[in-house]
């Protein structure tokens, strides 16, 4: 029986051909800066580190290959004689890693939180305000983000009275934050919209703490740009020197194309089951005309209503 819905080895190919071009490597002993990727051990339950010593010997991209193998969907990564799949196996956020090295300030990036739908109707986002409406997917997908986040929560409780010295900023989503939630994660051609997406709320949700981080940051030696989050014309993209693209796209590398297809797919299978469940939670309609009449061809009376 196979151990996940799709094959990750393209995720590897793809980064190492990325890592192979000039000025890059795949090596983490080749890193200018320090970089730890974390995986879970699949039959010990342990959290493994790659990039730290005894374990920096593994390709970058085989590391995150293994990292990023969500148990379900991608089957685990075999690494000299072990099975790995994704870190979230064992925990949320993972910030003793950084911590542990002594660090005094950390960013921690939690893109997964519970959707709260209770100012959906009135956006106009969904009918009812009902996530049962949208079927099992959506249940399921709501179940294991109230989880993954109600242990970050605890997680995060313990980092000041173990790290006492450091300062942990967590930056997340708003619960109300439909766009994030009800985006198909695997659509491959909405990456670009999503980015943006993300890094607009960013910007705003740093601005609405910055009485509250700049003089944290000050403490670290690090200053806010208050020019740039409150800046309600910057963008993403224009900022980072990609231009807009207009027209015919440019031709795909093999690579990418496979990836394309396989995401597409993947959206398609999705789209699918949550048309199913659909119909399947689709309340059904009886008929009320008492059996005589219906044999009879008459009308029912409504006395007998």
């Amino acid at each position: 029986m196979p151990t996940g819905i799709f094959n990750n080895e393209p995720i590897r190919v793809y980064l190492e051909k990325i890592f192979a071009l000039r000025g890059r490597t795949n090596d983490f002993r080749q890193l200018e800066r320090r970089l730890i990727v974390v995986a879970a051990d699949l039959d010990s339950g342990n959290s493994v580190r790659f990039g730290e010593t005894g374990n920096d010997h593994i390709p970058i991209s085989t590391a995150v290959q293994a990292s990023t193998a969500l148990p379900g969907l991608y089957p685990p990564v075999l690494i000299d004689g072990r099975y790995y799949c994704d870190g979230v196996l064992l925990k949320t956020v993972h910030a003793s890693v950084a911590l542990d090295q002594g660090i005094d300030v950390l960013f921690a990036l939690n893109p997964i939180v519970p959707v709260d739908t209770r100012a959906a109707v009135e956006r106009g986002v969904m009918r009812r305000g009902k996530l049962v409406d949208r079927g099992l997917p959506t249940v399921i997908s709501q179940t294991l983000r109230t989880i993954i986040h109600s242990r970050m929560v605890v997680g995060m409780s313990v980092y000041k009275p173990r790290y006492p010295h450091a300062d942990v900023i967590l930056i997340e989503p708003k619960r109300d934050d439909y766009r994030m939630f009800f985006t198909n994660i695997f659509s491959f051609s909405a990456r670009k919209d999503t980015c943006e997406h993300a890094y607009r709320t960013t910007l705003a949700h740093l601005a609405s703490r910055q009485n509250e981080l700049k003089p944290l940051l000050e403490r670290h030696g690090l200053r806010l740009r208050e020019d740039v989050i409150n800046d309600p014309q910057r963008r993403l993209w224009p900022e980072e020197g990609i231009p807009e693209v207009h027209g015919r796209a440019q031709p795909k590398a093999p690579l990418t194309v496979t990836l394309d297809r396989t995401l597409s797919k993947l959206e398609m299978m999705v789209s699918d089951m949550e048309a199913r469940v659909a119909r399947l939670s689709a309340p059904v309609e009886i008929d009320t005309v008492p059996a005589s009449a219906s044999l009879l061809g008459t009308e029912p009376d409504p006395a007998q209503d």
